[in-house]
Formats: C-alpha cells, structure tokens, sequence
C-alpha cells in the first residue's frame, strides 16, 4: 500500500467518524422516548434520531444493523433530505472501512452519489476523495470522476472540495 492510499483510507474513516459526531452531539439521549414516538408516528426526525441512538450505544445496545434501519426509514420518510441520505451512506461507509463488507461500499458509494445530486457538498467531496485515490480493488482511481466531484463540490461551497480541485487540476 502507497502513502498516499494510507493517507486517504485514514482521512476518510476520519471523515465518517467526524460527522457522525458532529450528528451525535445533536442527539439528546433524555428525549429517546420522544424520539421513539416521533418515529412511531411517521417523523422523519424521531427516525434518525434513534438511528443515531443505535449507533452510539445510547439509550440502546450499540447496533449498527437496527442504526442503518432506522435512519433508513428517516431517509424514506423525507426522501429529499440530503443531510439524512449522507449520514446513511457514512455509517455504510464506515461499516465498509472498519468490518470490510464489500456490499457497504456499494451502498455508501450510491447513497453518497444521492446526496451529492441533493446538494450535500461533503458527500461530493467524499466522493472526489474515493475517486481520486481508489479503494483497493473495488473502485479504480478515476481522476475524471474526482475532478467531476471536487467541483460540484466546490459550486457547493465547501473549501476542502474547491483546495482539491485546484490541486488536482494542477497534476
């Protein structure tokens, strides 16, 4: 393995677990019950909120399997909401990093790809990033697809995404 494939596998696990975080500190595990009902009753919110509950083992046994059920259904339930969609396809994506199930990487690849079609700028990073440095053998470096999603990306607003266009294009 190169260093600058360590590099990138470390950066995107990185990415994941940061923002998961960041949505873990969202979470309010004194409301669980709420959250319970909402989902209960159709709302989207309550629905991920759980989901972030089984993820981190708060309120419920770690389960990432009744996590990705949940949020899931949040993401059926408001099918248009980006921020949903990318916090699935990182979970996917960090169960493909940290268990190896190919399958999770196809999924996190097409939900990452959904999200960035809805505006969801650090999804079309991550891909840019998945492009740009490959993923063992399941994805080939394609620096045409990494230039297409650093940009977008960028158009979006996020700075990492335009500093890795820009650095690209000068390659």
């Amino acid at each position: 393995m190169t260093i600058k494939f360590l590099a990138a596998l470390f950066c995107s696990i990185c990415f994941c677990l940061t923002h998961l975080n960041a949505e873990a500190n969202m979470f309010d595990s004194s409301k669980l019950n709420i959250y319970q009902q909402n989902c209960d009753s159709k709302i989207a919110e309550g629905c991920f909120n759980v989901g972030i509950a089984y993820f981190l083992g708060d309120g419920f046994e770690k389960n990432d399997i009744r996590a990705k059920e949940y949020l899931q259904i949040a993401c059926s339930l408001e099918p248009k909401n980006a921020f949903f969609t990318a916090t699935l396809a990182r979970l996917y994506y960090y169960e493909y990093k940290t268990k190896g199930i190919n399958n999770s990487l196809n999924e996190a690849l097409n939900l990452f790809n959904e999200a960035c079609d809805k505006g969801e700028r650090g999804s079309c990073a991550m891909l840019g990033d998945i492009y740009e440095f490959g993923d063992n053998n399941m994805v080939k470096i394609d620096l045409s697809k990494a230039m297409t999603y650093y940009k977008k990306s960028c158009n979006l607003k996020d700075i990492d995404g335009c500093n890795r266009f820009n650095n690209l294009k000068k390659r």
